[in-house]
């Protein structure tokens, strides 16, 4: 067992390690890793859910011995409900006056490996990694939204429609059509839908 002292004066015992993605085991929201004269903490995305093709910013302080310009890594995590994190990206980050910063952009990727994730908005977090410190984020939602355009075999809008959309969860979400055969629906997670009409 391998035995870190948190930059908070808290201690985190570490389990195991994940070799295959080289990060700790730890149960909890965030937690930081000195082992270093370095010291990062409050690692945060810059909002609690987001869109796909929306663009995030990641940030954690930095404390001690680290000077602006210093490499940072911020690696990206989709939580699984099997317990089987996926890594997703890494992103390299830019240290200036105590922050490190990074942005990435989600685009959406079907989760084959993990069954559950059909029924739940996918949800990530980061690790933020400057000599051979770390600290992880808390979890980032995602939603989606689907613009729907009906029409009918001569082009012309189906108006005031009733339609059904399903979800890639199995939820159905129901509706009518507006006057130019449109609909917006929001807060979908993302994936592939199908329309009826």
């Amino acid at each position: 067992m391998t035995r870190f002292e948190g930059s908070q004066q808290e201690s985190l015992t570490v389990a195991s390690k994940d070799t295959s993605r080289g990060i700790p085991l730890i149960s909890g929201r965030t937690w930081n890793i000195q082992l270093s004269g370095v010291e990062l903490s409050a690692a945060r995305w810059s909002t609690e859910t987001a869109r796909c093709g929306e663009s995030v910013a990641m940030t954690t302080r930095v404390g001690g011995s680290a000077s602006d310009g210093a490499a940072v890594v911020f690696r990206i995590f989709e939580k699984d409900s099997d317990g089987q994190d996926d890594f997703v990206a890494e992103v390299p980050g830019t240290l200036a006056q105590g922050e490190a910063t990074a942005h990435w952009t989600y685009r959406y990727i079907d989760d084959k490996d993990d069954p559950g994730s059909q029924d739940s908005q996918p949800e990530y977090y980061f690790i933020c990694q400057l000599a051979g410190a770390e600290a992880r984020s808390g979890l980032l939602e995602f939603r989606d939204i689907v613009e729907i355009e009906c029409l009918d075999l001569f082009g012309n809008p189906r108006a005031d429609a009733p339609y059904t959309l399903l979800l890639p969860n199995g939820d159905r979400r129901s509706g009518t059509l507006d006057a130019a055969g449109r609909a917006k629906v929001e807060d979908v997670p993302p994936g592939r839908y199908r329309l009826l009409v």
